[in-house]
């Protein structure tokens, strides 16, 4: 398990000085550091602990100018060496690392107080009350704190004694797809371009895939060098240097990141939840601070869900899920809250609006509830973020994932595209799939054509299409089928193409319906005649059955009832669908109670014997213009099966 120590302190209160007599390495590497004494960018070393092994080392500036750096290096702490010069006690720049590492998921801490030679008893101790009076009331309370002195040695045994009890007892790693937010470039003569940073998620290995983010550009990983020395692969928290190919260093620089296909994001708008330490305004231009770039943008509030916030970036970033972020005012540049990311790729949404699949959580149990925002408000069912770490070896109906997914499923009524889900899980439809058909086949969720749903949204949508539809054939007793699109603005469905088309076949399925086309029916209804259209279907059908096999035209039945040929079209047609008439080719109709005698004709004339349309036409008296036409009509409902000429009655 690798991990990460990152100082943090005033400007010129020992911190570089304290990890060279820690570790024997000069982290100031820039020759300007050198000059001026102090360190701008950050730096890094490493350090042999006992119990531990190697670890880790960031060194970053304490000077307010340069706490964008000082950002950089503090995202991924495990342990914080928070240094703070004894002779001074704590600063300014001290309270605002300090707060810095608060908004940031850093597990331990460890107090370091530097330049002991330079004070006295009295300033020692009064150091030190100021450092417990600091870290009074947070999760750091309590933690331990060491007189040290770079000059005598003092300390300096007990100091690696403690950090490596605080690593023992830190977070650790995490598994997922790896990914590295770049640092550092540069080339190597005879090796090509090289990145460097922490990294933040996962495992990598020589010869590994990789994609460069933003722009999706594929890569892959020449060699892994961690701590200066070549390696086979380099774990989470591990300072890690990459030698790519297929890039040239024209296209690289400080702020991209590479990793595993999938791990992380373009995205020039994300949903975050973050803890808020100064006042915050609504479309308020903030500076954001995440892996190894910052950001221009501005922080959208939720009424809804005051933990979440978006922020809308004037240029594109990568990100990953639950990567740690930092939130500044945009000028001048103080420290407004941070947080971790829930949706990479989140999409535009109204202050008063819910938000899917987002956490009612805070990173801790410090106030959560932004400035000017009520926190007694109700909020809706929510999700907590999701993890990028489900256990290996399980079913993927037990990981995490599964029961985020169903959870996601639960507060969308009108179903998920995948694409949606991807979205709101980050991940990709590949890695998804597994999951989604094992709850299709659990039954906790269904599918339709690229659209899903919980069981339960399922029911309430077939229950209120069903509902809409029998409202509608109350409204139009005469009308046996009507458009589904109809129905579906009635019951307020808006789904169209595939999830549309499966979702009626599943009703059709179940006996709730019948579709014709774009045309849907329910299987119960049965159109309703008023008592002028009954009396004047049943003179049409008595004249159909007076008529015996031979029936006749619409316009035979209009003359020989003398009434205008449109109105009988009209009553035919309120007939058939009622289910009185059968209507056949050639504009030829039957009443049902005909098609009936014509059946029982043929089972007594020709029992299970076969027999061709001839025979038929011959014995019933007809001509081959009712036989023809009635026969496959026969065929059609399976009264009766055509091999070849003949056909059979079927038993």
């Amino acid at each position: 398990m690798s991990h990460l120590i990152g100082t943090a302190g005033h400007v010129d209160h020992g911190k570089t000085t304290l990890i060279r007599a820690l570790t024997g390495i000069d982290a100031d590497r820039l020759p300007e550091e050198k000059l001026r004494g102090m360190t701008i960018d950050i730096g890094f070393a490493y350090i042999e602990l006992p119990g531990i092994g190697r670890v880790s080392i960031v060194d970053v500036p304490g000077h307010e100018r340069f706490i964008r750096n000082m950002l950089v290096g503090a995202l991924g702490v495990d342990v914080a060496l928070l240094c703070v010069a004894a002779d001074e006690g704590v600063k300014p720049q001290t309270r605002e690392h300090f707060q810095i590492l608060e908004m940031l998921p850093v597990d331990r801490m460890v107090v370091a107080l530097t330049r002991s030679d330079l004070a006295d008893e009295d300033t020692r101790e009064l150091a030190g009350l100021e450092v417990a009076e600091l870290l009074e009331g947070t999760r750091f309370m309590g933690a331990p704190m060491v007189v040290v002195s770079t000059v005598t040695g003092e300390g300096i045994a007990e100091l690696k004694q403690k950090l490596a009890e605080s690593l023992v007892h830190s977070g650790g790693g995490s598994k997922g797809p790896w990914y590295l937010p770049i640092d550092r470039t540069f080339t190597v003569k005879g090796q090509g371009c090289v990145v460097t940073g922490t990294l933040a998620l996962g495992s990598v290995k020589n010869g590994d895939p990789a994609v460069l983010s933003p722009g999706g550009r594929e890569v892959r990983v020449r060699a892994v060098h961690v701590h200066g020395e070549p390696a086979d692969s380099a774990d989470f928290g591990k300072r890690v240097a990459l030698n790519l190919g297929g890039i040239k260093l024209a296209d690289l620089h400080r702020g991209q990141v590479v990793g595993a296909p999938g791990a992380v994001f373009d995205t020039d708008i994300l949903d975050a939840s973050v803890r808020w330490i100064a006042p915050v305004k609504h479309s308020q231009r903030v500076r954001l601070s995440i892996g190894a770039v910052e950001a221009i943008g501005r922080v959208f509030l939720s009424d809804a869900q005051p933990e979440i916030a978006q922020i809308r970036l004037e240029s594109v970033i990568a990100c990953a899920r639950e990567q740690p972020l930092i939130l500044r005012q945009y000028s001048p540049p103080i420290l407004l809250g941070g947080g971790k990311v829930t949706i990479p790729q989140a999409r535009k949404r109204r202050k008063n609006e819910a938000i899917l699949g987002q956490g009612t959580k805070t990173i801790n149990n410090n106030d959560s509830t932004p400035h000017g925002q009520d926190s007694n408000s109700p909020l809706p069912p929510t999700v907590d973020p999701l993890p990028r770490h489900e256990a290996q070896g399980s079913s993927p109906a037990q990981h995490p994932l599964s029961d985020s997914i169903t959870a996601l499923l639960s507060q969308a009524p009108n179903g998920l595209p995948t694409e949606e889900i991807c979205r709101l899980t980050s991940r990709t439809a590949q890695e998804l799939g597994m999951t989604l058909e094992q709850l299709s086949r659990d039954g906790q969720a269904l599918g339709l054509g690229g659209l899903w749903l919980s069981l339960e949204a399922f029911e309430a949508a077939r229950s209120r299409f069903l509902e809409a539809l029998s409202a509608i054939h109350e409204e139009q007793p005469t009308k046996l089928w009507q458009p589904r699109e109809a129905a579906l603005r009635k019951a307020e469905l808006k789904w169209t193409g595939k999830p549309l088309e499966r979702f009626l076949s599943a009703l059709a399925a179940r006996g709730d319906l019948r579709v014709e086309g774009t045309m849907v029916k329910r299987s119960d209804f049965k159109v309703r005649l008023s008592d002028k259209q009954r009396a004047f279907l049943d003179r049409v059908v008595a004249t159909l059955d007076s008529g015996g096999i031979n029936s006749g035209s619409s316009r035979d039945l209009a003359r020989a009832l003398t009434v205008p040929p449109q109105a009988i079209e009209e009553i035919l047609k309120l007939g058939f669908e009622a289910g009185e008439i059968v209507r056949l080719p050639d504009g030829i109709y039957y009443s049902a109670s005909q098609i009936q005698v014509v059946k029982e004709t043929i089972s007594k004339l020709f029992g299970a014997a076969a027999f061709s349309a001839g025979e038929f036409r011959d014995k019933t008296g007809t001509s081959r213009k009712y036989a023809i036409p009635i026969l496959e009509h026969l065929d059609s409902v399976g009264f009766t099966l055509r091999t070849g000429d003949t056909r059979v009655v079927r038993r």
